[in-house]
C-alpha cells in the first residue's frame, strides 16, 4: 500500500490527535502547523518511487522510539530530505504494515517528513542549503 492511500484514510484531526498522543510534549505551534502540512500533503499528486518506507522499532541503550526509513534493494536510507510527492508515492512494506496500525504510520511518517520544515518547499530548501555546505567542506578539505 502507497503511503498516499494511507494518508487519505484519515481526516487531519485524526492524524494530529494522534501524534499528540505519540508525542506528548508536542505544542501548539507545533499542532497548527502540523495542520498546515496536512493541508499541503491532501494537495500533492504523487510521483513514482522506488523506495519502500519502512518503520522500526528501535532501543538504544534505554532510549526507545520509531525509526522510519527507506528501504531500496535491501538498504536503509534517510527519508528527511526526500520530496513529500516521493514519500506519497513510496509503498510500505508489509512488515510494517503488520506491526503497526494505519494511523501510527501516517503519523510517523508526518512527524519524519516535517522533521526540517512544515512544507514541502521548506525541506527542500533546507536541503539544498545542507548540501552545499556538505559540497563547501568537502572543497575546502580537498585543497590541501
Amino acid at each position: 500500500m502507497k503511503l498516499k492511500t494511507l494518508f487519505d484514510r484519515f481526516t487531519n484531526d485524526d492524524v494530529v490527535e494522534n501524534i499528540v498522543k505519540l508525542y506528548p510534549d508536542t505544542d501548539s505551534e507545533n499542532i497548527k502547523a502540523y495542520f498546515s502540512a496536512l493541508k499541503d500533503i491532501k494537495k500533492l499528486k504523487p510521483t513514482s518511487s522506488d523506495v519502500f518506507i519502512s518503520l522500526q522499532e528501535v532501543d538504544d541503550d534505554g532510549v526507545k522510539y520509531i525509526d522510519v526509513s527507506g528501504l531500496k534493494k535491501g538498504e536503509h536510507l534517510s527519508l528527511l530530505f526526500l520530496d513529500w510527492k516521493k514519500w506519497l508515492a513510496s509503498k510500505i512494506t508489509s512488515k510494517t504494515e503488520y506491526r503497526f496500525s494505519p494511523l501510527d504510520i501516517v503519523s510517523y511518517c508526518l512527524w519524519e517528513m516535517t522533521f526540517f520544515g512544515y512544507s514541502n518547499k521548506e525541506v527542500q530548501h533546507e536541503a539544498k542549503l545542507l548540501f552545499k555546505r556538505a559540497k563547501d567542506i568537502d572543497n575546502c578539505s580537498t585543497k590541501k
